[in-house]
């Protein structure tokens, strides 16, 4: 049920934010995607099949759902009317998703490291790349880094300030790529 959830509303999400035009940008500009699926943690995997850079990084809690609810995700499909799947995620994205933790803040890597924090009625979304060239073997030099990071950083500042919704996008590399194996964010006390 979580990986249903999360893969209808992140393609909801890859469409309502423009997402592909990101990916569409990164990719023409280079900027080399993590490879293997052993350098990804569940969430890039699923998430893979809609982005190549993309993901939801928000625990997902379907226990938050009516009955009635649970019947309809379970029996989404192709034939579902889109308006349909779209209703029932502005309803309950809000439950599902975001933290109902006294936490004002989720971390989704290193605790502490303001990098990693996002305010817990954010939605979070990450970003990862192959920033060093460790995964794809391609050789960077520190300008080519410096150009890369720059274009990251212009594309999340856009996604996050082009957006009525809240979000937090974390950007990772290859040398983070075991952050978040265990889906388990730690909310700041």
């Amino acid at each position: 049920m979580k990986e249903k959830y999360r893969i209808q509303f992140f393609k909801h999400l890859y469409n309502l934010l423009g997402l592909k035009q990101y990916d569409d940008s990164l990719a023409d500009s280079g900027i080399e995607k993590v490879q293997g699926e052993q350098n990804m943690c569940s969430e890039e995997i699923l998430c893979n099949r809609i982005s190549q850079y993309f993901y939801l990084l928000n625990d997902v809690d379907t226990d938050s759902l009516t009955p009635e609810e649970i019947s309809f995700l379970e029996r989404i499909s192709l034939d579902t009317p889109e308006s349909d799947v779209q209703n029932f995620l502005r309803e309950t994205y809000r439950r599902v998703l975001l933290s109902q933790s006294e936490a004002d803040k989720i971390y989704y890597g290193p605790f502490g490291d303001p990098e990693y924090e996002a305010d817990k009625d954010a939605i979070a979304i990450g970003l990862k790349y192959d920033h060093f060239g460790l995964s794809t073997g391609v050789d960077k030099d520190m300008d080519r880094i410096d150009r890369e990071e720059e274009i990251v950083s212009g594309i999340v500042n856009q996604i996050q300030s082009n957006s009525a919704l809240k979000i937090k996008v974390i950007v990772y590399d290859e040398m983070h790529e075991g952050l978040m194996r265990d889906n388990t964010p730690v909310p700041l006390l």
